[in-house]
């Protein structure tokens, strides 16, 4: 497995691995333990019921009573008896256990003892049905309780674990598989049993469904018994037939890779998503799509991150959701509240670095502010779906794995080279987050806890605040506020990229200044190599960096269209800040690539000299594996745009050669220059002559040979590559920046080992001549460009606009003229559609947008005449 080594050391190096807190908004730890738990419920008057139960080895379960969880403390009425499932009918709550069916109202507690050994219990087309271990499944009558013998081709099945309804029919989880009943006639649902398990025990496992819940597209979702890591544990029913979760989730880009090998049990939103608890919070799974929603810090071993073991989880009809984990304080999660953001920013001061993604356009990737990029190896951002280097429009496999800046050069005082430089992290990085001081050049951990952040900001948002500030109401938005454009103490006052409307020099966003940003979405962080370097084992450099990434989107580029590249551009600066008192010559900058592209083995990169670019592309045209491409592989082109690239190295993942993983400062300063670890040069054979030569550039002729790519002089293989600018001077309080960006080139009918350079080089040429001539083909959101004046006899006009809470919509035309109203956000996803009304009156509606972030929106009406569309903000 590629980097296996890096991730446990990756892990192994967490400091916030066992830390436990109450962390963010909308979630709150109720209190105490409570061990393993059988069943949640909450009652009309908000008092939580849990059984203090749990399924033992032989399905028999543990007698540990039940809690209330009311006024903020948890009573336990009960201290013995196995309680396992409750409903309200009126003010009575009805709780099947082993003894009977208790009845317990405010007044008053009866049992009644003529269904025992109750696993499960619910109300289905408006009677009480009560599932138990070995008695069989009964309904309740106006006699009394009543049998249903269930009997398939004559099997009795008698041990129910769990029960669901999907209005028309009964769902039952037995200990031999899933079984419907419509009424009249039994049919059952088998799980497809592996046969190559270490014991036979696990066999019956795979069967004994402990969880079923129907969702709210009627399909029924089912949790087995599993406790083996090799097998699934969720499946579901689709046309008749029971499916895997992991397969019917392979289309989606990984989801599949999220769900657990072990549970406890499912539940469901107020919505019909299914939700399953987890040690560290709970997963959701909307339209085989799943989300993650974490609330603890606790995950301490790699497995544990699909882990669901004995973590029970309930939703009431408020969308509250409640998680309960064995061993551990249960948690009640207020979904409206709920801010993943929060949760990162906690997560990230454990963390040391901060990571965010830049998702504006088809290219969705994460960025850390060490100068990490694309992270594939941080498991736990993956986990919770921020992108590595994802294009969704061309595959789920992914063309990056990581990229990282080096910087290094000779300090003039010493004659000594020093060298800065991010790759893997394996023990630790050369760089930190924040800046440094300015008198002293000094880092200084505690004061650059604040800047252990990565600031996103979106051109919508400053195009709103810009024609909005100064009115009255009108709240600037975070992103606005709390752009960091000054440091405070020695920390430079020139730090994030501001426009200054009065020029005095002071960020003011009141008085209308607001984050100077490229592209339509830009990040923007701070960090330094003010510590003795741990990657590259060198001393300290003194150099402070302000990183920026960004992208341009065109909602409205037809996808043949040869701009549309725009749309899968991403664009990095690095201005970097010599904030030592010392001299550096010969200072290169490097920018590191590890490119797999889909499967790792068998790639190969290339150098571009005319175009500053190189090129990773496959070693055929059909990218092999589970994580491949498929055929007609794209390719990924890494370009500078600002300086000249004087070398690029292209070297193995190996150790202990000359063309291998560097391990020391020299290592990485001679890769800069273009030479081998032992300070040689690169030698490549010339194929027209046979002869040697030595080049600065790895295979440079190999990309934009008159052959195709095939014939290239390197074989195929997990490549890394670092490519850099030539030696010049960085003198103290001296600054330097490089600007480039990535493409991901792709035709899904074209073999680009056919093509000859012309193709790869007007690309870069086109990206050359947008950044030269600040023309890039941005329309980063609809009604751009798009007729706003209203059209007299098919209009709509919406109002107030700026709007808060809630807006009114209201159109020229009768409402049995409009085909449809459509809400967008600026990245085109769909938030809302108002169908025909059908009637003569003219179409009016007003719809809640208080819980929509603040923004740029766009409306669309749909008519008999055509479509018209409208700008809304948000504010």
């Amino acid at each position: 497995m590629k980097k296996i080594f890096t991730i446990f050391l990756f892990y192994s190096a967490f400091i916030w691995l066992n830390a436990q807190t109450d962390p963010i908004k909308g979630v709150t730890a109720l209190g105490g333990n409570l061990n393993t738990t059988s069943f949640a419920f909450e009652d009309n008057k908000g008092q939580l019921w849990v059984g203090l139960s749990a399924l033992a080895g032989d399905n028999s379960r543990v007698d540990n009573g039940m809690a209330i969880y009311r006024n903020g403390n948890w009573e336990k009425p009960y201290t013995t008896g196995r309680f396992n499932g409750a409903v309200q009918e009126d003010s009575t709550i009805l709780v099947t256990s082993y003894e009977g069916t208790y009845q317990i109202n405010p007044h008053s507690t009866k049992i009644n003892y003529d269904v025992t050994k109750g696993n499960c219990i619910l109300f289905h087309q408006s009677q009480l049905w009560i599932g138990t271990m070995g008695n069989g499944l009964y309904k309740r009558t106006t006699s009394g309780y009543k049998k249903v013998d269930i009997v398939i081709a004559n099997q009795q099945y008698d041990s129910i674990l769990s029960m669901e309804t999907d209005g028309n029919n009964l769902w039952l989880g037995t200990t031999n598989g899933i079984i419907k009943y419509d009424g009249t006639a039994f049919t059952r649902f088998v799980i497809p049993v592996k046969n190559d398990l270490p014991h036979p025990y696990y066999k019956r496992l795979q069967n004994q469904i402990i969880s079923i819940k129907c969702d709210k597209n009627k399909v029924i979702w089912a949790m087995n018994a599993n406790i083996v890591d090799s097998i699934e544990c969720l499946y579901l029913i689709q046309n008749g037939t029971v499916v895997s979760a992991n397969n019917a989730l392979q289309k989606n880009c990984g989801q599949a890779e999220l769900l657990p090998y072990t549970g406890h049990s499912m539940g469901k939103d107020q919505w019909g998503n299914i939700i399953i608890g987890m040690h560290w919070g709970y997963l959701l799974i909307n339209n085989l799509s799943v989300e993650v929603y974490p609330i603890t810090y606790n995950i301490d071993r790699i497995s544990d991150l699909r882990n669901a073991y004995k973590a029970l989880i309930y939703c009431n009809k408020y969308g509250d959701i409640f998680t309960l984990y064995y061993m551990g304080r249960p948690y009640k999660i207020q979904t409206s509240l709920y801010d993943i953001n929060d949760y990162l920013t906690i997560l990230n001061t454990y963390r040391k670095t901060a990571i965010e993604k830049l998702d504006i356009n088809n290219i969705k990737i994460s960025v850390v502010n060490n100068s990490s990029a694309f992270n594939k190896m941080d498991l736990i951002y993956q986990f919770m779906q921020y992108p590595t280097f994802v294009a969704p429009s061309v595959s789920c496999a992914t063309p990056m794995y990581s990229s990282g800046l080096w910087l290094g050069g000779r300090r003039t005082d010493l004659g000594k080279v020093l060298v800065a430089a991010q790759t893997y992290s394996q023990v630790g990085s050369d760089f930190l987050p924040g800046p440094l001081d300015t008198v002293t050049g000094i880092f200084d951990s505690v004061k650059n806890m604040a800047y252990n952040k990565i600031w996103k900001i979106d051109r919508q948002t400053i195009d709103g605040f810009k024609l909005n500030y100064k009115n009255s109401g009108y709240s600037i938005p975070k992103s606005i506020n709390d752009w960091p454009a000054h440091g405070n103490g020695n920390f430079s006052r020139h730090l994030a990229p501001f426009i200054d409307t009065d020029n005095n020099g002071i960020y003011e966003p009141t008085k209308g200044d607001y984050p100077d940003i490229k592209g339509d979405q830009m990040l923007w962080w701070v960090f330094n190599d003010g510590r003795p370097h741990n990657d590259t084992k060198g001393e300290s450099m003194g150099l402070e960096i302000h990183g920026s990434c960004y992208a341009y989107y065109n909602i409205a580029m037809a996808s043949g269209d040869t701009n549309s590249l725009i749309n899968r551009s991403i664009f990095f600066n690095y201005k970097i800040i010599n904030r030592s008192k010392f001299t550096y010559d010969s200072f290169r900058i490097g920018i590191f690539n590890d490119p797999d592209l889909g499967y790792y083995g068998d790639d190969r990169i290339a150098s571009d000299t005319l175009n500053n670019a190189v090129i990773c592309y496959n070693g055929d045209n059909f990218d092999e594996g589970k994580t491949g491409f498929g055929k007609n592989p794209p390719l990924v082109l890494c370009k500078f745009l600002n300086r000249k690239m004087d070398a690029m190295v292209a070297y193995n993942n190996t150790s202990g050669v000359i063309n291998g993983n560097p391990d020391n400062d020299s290592a990485y300063f001679y890769y800069m220059k273009g030479l081998f670890q032992n300070g040689q040069p690169m030698k490549f054979l010339d194929p027209l002559t046979n002869t040697l030569y030595n080049s600065r550039f790895s295979w440079p002729a190999s990309f934009c040979s008159p052959s195709n790519l095939s014939s290239s002089g390197s074989q195929p293989g997990d490549r890394r590559c670092i490519m850099s600018t030539n030696g010049t001077t960085l003198s103290a309080s001296k600054t330097t920046d490089i600007t480039y960006v990535y493409t991901l080139l792709h035709d899904p009918s074209k073999d680009f080992l056919k093509e000859n350079c012309d193709t790869t080089s007007k690309v870069l040429k086109k990206l050359q001549y947008w950044y030269d001539t600040k023309s890039f083909p941005s329309k980063p959101y609809f009604g751009v460009g798009v007729n706003d004046i209203p059209n007299k006899t098919h209009d709509i006009t919406v109002y107030p606009n700026p709007a808060n809470t809630s807006i009114t919509l209201s159109s020229t035309i009768p409402g049995s003229q409009v085909q449809a109203v459509v809400i967008y956000d600026v990245s085109g996803r769909e938030l809302l559609q108002l169908s025909a009304t059908g009637t003569s009156e003219l179409f009016q509606t007003t719809i809640s947008i208080a819980d929509w972030p603040a923004g740029l929106y766009i409306v669309q009406m749909i008519s008999d005449n055509g479509s018209i569309t409208k700008k809304l903000i948000k504010y």
